[in-house]
């Protein structure tokens, strides 16, 4: 197993290649604020039984640079598109974990004749829901803008906001640049409208104690994706690139091959 970099549109993305010998390679993407090292244990199984498999630092996250201005899943499909074409993989599976996910059901909707399987793993958006803790999340940090920038107060906002982050769950908005935190915002769209126009034979995997994506949408995505298989992890939450490493590459070889 490699890291290597390749130059896509000015970008110098990041990547790790392992030493297999597949004809039709597998692409991993990673969900947001990870990188290709969250899957290098998974790579080393899936490497060991021949596999060939590229993971790429997704512009914004590991070693690649931000993109060059904020994007939405339109633009991250558009990049899978070139780095695929950059490497010279004319026709490969394609895997996905949360936001990774979204793009690869974003890609299967617009480039099924590039791939020959998919893999969606808790993949996010899948539906539009606004919990409870992210509708007060929205609306304590309209009051919170109000408030902070009062004289007396100004001094307090990073505090504050950084503190809020952390109760409120969402982590990854503050830890993100100014233009990452645009993207997320851009990347919140749902992509289950195009779970219908996907025909590509598609594995689902999912823990069954996933906080972060419901193990309803599996459900949904299984429904509406008419060639796909299910398959749920018991006592697992929705990292399971890290608890099930060597299951979930088992479960994908099994299925590309």
């Amino acid at each position: 197993m490699e890291l290597k970099s390749v130059d896509i549109s000015g970008l110098t993305v990041r990547y790790l290649e392992t030493d297999g010998k597949s004809d039709i390679p597998l692409i991993i993407l990673h969900g947001w604020g990870s990188s290709a090292d969250s899957w290098t244990n998974v790579a080393r199984t899936l490497e060991k039984r021949g596999a060939k498999v590229f993971i790429p630092d997704l512009p914004g996250f590991g070693k690649s640079p931000e993109p060059p201005y904020p994007w939405g899943i339109a633009q991250y499909a558009d990049f899978i598109n070139s780095f695929s074409q950059k490497l010279e993989v004319a026709k490969f599976s394609l895997a996905g974990h949360s936001f990774g996910g979204q793009i690869a059901i974003a890609y299967a909707a617009a480039h099924a004749q590039n791939l020959s399987n998919l893999i969606l793993i808790a993949a996010a958006r899948i539906m539009r829901r606004k919990k409870l803790r992210v509708r007060l999340f929205l609306i304590a940090t309209k009051i919170g803008n109000l408030i902070f920038v009062l004289p007396p107060f100004v001094f307090l906002r990073p505090l504050v906001r950084k503190i809020w982050y952390r109760i409120s769950g969402e982590r990854d908005y503050y830890r993100a640049s100014t233009r990452m935190r645009e993207t997320f915002k851009l990347v919140e769209e749902e992509v289950g409208s195009h779970l219908e126009s996907i025909s590509v034979p598609t594995l689902i995997l999912w823990g069954d104690q996933d906080e972060a994506t419901p193990i309803a949408d599996a459900r949904i995505i299984h429904e509406r994706i008419q060639n796909s298989q299910l398959y749920i992890f018991s006592n697992a939450g929705h990292d399971l690139n890290f608890k099930k490493p060597v299951e979930i590459a088992q479960k994908i070889y099994d299925f590309i091959r």
